[in-house]
């Protein structure tokens, strides 16, 4: 059995936590990873509902087997949601360590590396 959600007060109450945490810290911005996914999209939403669509910035981190539609999905919600995003191509980054030390890396360890860098390329565009 599903349970009774109340939509209104589970966007407000997210909408609150979002603020907190980003005024809580004495921040303004929010940088929110785009893959074109529903829950970055929602996250992007919400986060424009709390601090305004100016204090939003969507960052896009294709790797070159991504599926281009993923890319054009979020370029699309970045556009809808009136944010301005970035773009960045970790390929180079991801491959250059693999190429030189790990060539033979089973996919599984591609991946986390993936995941990897697009966390890290997050934390250093939230620190600027």
């Amino acid at each position: 059995m599903l349970r009774k959600i109340n939509l209104k007060n589970e966007i407000d109450r997210i909408v609150n936590f979002i603020k907190e945490q980003i005024f809580g810290q004495n921040f303004e911005k929010a940088i929110i990873g785009l893959s074109g996914g529903i829950d970055s999209s929602v996250a992007a939403a919400l986060s424009v509902k709390a601090v305004g669509k100016e204090n939003v910035i969507g960052i896009m981190l294709p790797y070159k087997t991504s599926h281009p539609d993923s890319l054009k999905d979020a370029i699309s919600i970045a556009d809808n949601l009136e944010i301005s995003y970035k773009k960045y191509d970790i390929s180079p980054m991801v491959d250059s360590y693999f190429d030189s030390f790990e060539p033979n890396a089973h996919q599984l360890r591609r991946g986390n590396r993936m995941a990897r860098e697009r966390m890290c390329i997050l934390f250093d565009n939230s620190a600027k």
